[in-house]
C-alpha cells in the first residue's frame, strides 16, 4: 500500500501547521514522523487518514485520489496515544467493535467474527485475556488491544499516533521490539509519530525529520544521524556538542586551537558552529595533532558508558562518552586538566560572538 502526499498545506486560524508537505512512503515500508511538539507530525499523520482535511494539496493511496475520500473508504488502522479502549467492553469486544459496527452487507457473521479476534489476539500475545476489561490490563496490554483492534478491519495501512508516548521507559523497549518484529510478519505499511529519537531510529526504514510545519530530511536512519542535513536535525537528533568557532582554511578554530573538520555546510570566516556528538570525542594525557586541552569538571561512571563533562580552554562546555574499560584505564580525576581529540566534526555557519 503505497501513500504519496503532494504540496499539503493545513492552517488552523493563523498557525500553519503544515506548509507545502510532499512525502512518498512505499509499500510495506516503516515510517517515522519525527520532530518536537508543533513541528505538525499528527497534523500530516491526521490528514493522511482523512480525519483532518488539507486545506490545499492532494493525498493518493495505492494509486487512487483520497483527498476528498471519507475516514471509511481509506480503510485505516488508527492507534492513538491513550488506546482509546471501551472502557465497558471486555478485549474480545473491543478488538470485535470495527467488524460488529459494518453496514449489514459488509458485516461478517459471528463465526467468523470470533475466528478473526481470536486469530488477532494471539497475534499480540493475548489470547487468555479475551474476557477481561482494560481495568484489568497492563498499560503495554491496553496498547496491543488497540492495535489488535486496528487490525481487526483488515486495514490498508496502518498509522500510529506517539503509540507507546503514554508507557513507562522499559514497557516502551519491549513493545518497540515485539512491534518491529509484528511489522516483519504481517508487512503492512505503516507511518508513526514520535518524538523519541530512539524510538524512530530503532523502529523505521526511513525517518522525516519535521519542524514548524515542513520537512527538514528524509533518509534510513543513519543517513539523518551520520549525516544531518542542517543544524536543526543535527541538533534535535541524538545528544550531541556544539562549539562556538572561526573558519580558516581547512579549520575551524575553538579559540586558538585550529580542528580539521569533516563536512562544512556553507561556512564563512566568522561565526560558525560545530557539533560532536559525545561518542566522537576522545580523551589523552599526551597532547596530538588536532588536539585541544580541557578541564575535566564531573564524571558520571554509572551505567555501561561514562559520561565525561569537560570544560574547554575557550570557556565552552561539552560531554565525552568513554567505555568503561577506557575509563578505568586513564583513570581521570575530576578538576585534571587532558586533552580532547575530536574523531568527526561538522559545522554550520551562524550568527554567533566569538
Amino acid at each position: 500500500m503505497s501513500i504519496q502526499v503532494f504540496d499539503v498545506t493545513k492552517k488552523f486560524d493563523d498557525f500553519t501547521a503544515l506548509q507545502n508537505i510532499s512525502l512518498e512512503v512505499a509499500e510495506g515500508e516503516r515510517v517515522a514522523l519525527l520532530g518536537p511538539s508543533g513541528s505538525g507530525k499528527t497534523t500530516l499523520l491526521r490528514v493522511i487518514s482523512g480525519l483532518e482535511p488539507a486545506d490545499s494539496g492532494r493525498v493518493v493511496i495505492r494509486g487512487n485520489e483520497m483527498t476528498d475520500e471519507k475516514v471509511s473508504d481509506r480503510k485505516v488502522g488508527f492507534v492513538f496515544q491513550h488506546y482509546a479502549l471501551f472502557r465497558h467492553m471486555s478485549v474480545f469486544e473491543n478488538v470485535a467493535f470495527g467488524l460488529r459496527v459494518r453496514s449489514k452487507s459488509e458485516r461478517p457473521g459471528n463465526a467468523d467474527i470470533k475466528k478473526r479476534v481470536l486469530e488477532l489476539l494471539k497475534l499480540v500475545r493475548l489470547d487468555s485475556m479475551a474476557s477481561r476489561y482494560p481495568s484489568q490490563l497492563s498499560g503495554g496490554q491496553r496498547q496491543r488491544v488497540a492495535l489488535a483492534r486496528a487490525l481487526a478491519i483488515e486495514p490498508n495501512m496502518l498509522l500510529l499516533d506517539e503509540p507507546f508516548g503514554a508507557l513507562d521507559a522499559k514497557v516502551r523497549r519491549e513493545l518497540r521490539q515485539w512491534l518491529r518484529e509484528l511489522h516483519d510478519k504481517l508487512g503492512m505499511t505503516s507511518i508513526f509519530v514520535t518524538h523519541d529519537q530512539e524510538e524512530a531510529l530503532e523502529l523505521a526504514d526511513r525517518v522525516v525529520v519535521m519542524n514548524r510545519g515542513r520537512i527538514e530530511q528524509i533518509g534510513t536512519p543513519d543517513e539523518i544521524y551520520h549525516h544531518p542535513a542542517n543544524e536543526f536535525v543535527c541538533e534535535f537528533l541524538g545528544n550531541v556538542n556544539f562549539f562556538h568557532c572561526r573558519l580558516e582554511g581547512e579549520k575551524v578554530y575553538l579559540g586558538n586551537t585550529g580542528v580539521r573538520i569533516s563536512d562544512k555546510f556553507g561556512l564563512d570566516s566568522k561565526h560558525n558552529k560545530v557539533y560532536i556528538r559525545p561518542h566522537r570525542l576522545e580523551i589523552s594525557r599526551v597532547p596530538a595533532e588536532d588536539s585541544f586541552g580541557a578541564t575535566i569538571r564531573l564524571i558520571h561512571s554509572a551505567g555501561p558508558l561514562v559520561r565525561v563533562e569537560i570544560e574547554v580552554h575557550s570557556g565552552e562546555r561539552a560531554s565525552v562518552e568513554l567505555s568503561q574499560e577506557r575509563f578505568c584505564e586513564l583513570d581521570l580525576k575530576k578538576g585534571e586538566a587532558v586533552y580532547v581529540v575530536a574523531k568527526e566534526i561538522r559545522a554550520y555557519p551562524g550568527d554567533y560572538s566569538i
